[in-house]
């Protein structure tokens, strides 16, 4: 099946570092993590900082579609899902929430 519907991890073999999202328009959503004006206007995400360091020693990125769905409905859980497995394995996400919609949960700094 290849479904634009995908749970994927951006990742890269010399790092530690992982990052889980979900998409609803195929490999379209995590490709744009790497693109400049994404970086540009998210640049104080963990994500965009560790892509911009991945960069800037020689390495790209690379995406891993971890699931596939029929529809948008079952990502909200699966992402969070996959988030709390590879937590609970004490792996070290880049992920700023427990996954779901947006940046809910996401909780401001003292200086923000």
């Amino acid at each position: 099946m290849s479904s634009r519907f995908i749970i994927y991890a951006l990742h890269h073999p010399d790092s530690p570092r992982v990052y889980v999202g979900k998409s609803s328009s195929g490999l379209t959503r995590p490709k744009n993590h790497g693109m400049p004006s994404y970086m540009k206007m998210y640049s104080r995400y963990p994500v965009v900082r560790w892509i911009a360091k991945r960069r800037a020693l020689g390495h790209e990125f690379q995406i891993a579609v971890l699931e596939e769905h029929a529809s948008a409905e079952a990502l909200i859980e699966a992402e969070r899902f996959y988030i709390a497995l590879f937590r609970s394995l004490g792996m070290s996400l880049l992920n700023v929430t427990d996954g779901g919609e947006g940046i809910g949960g996401y909780k401001h700094t003292t200086q923000t």
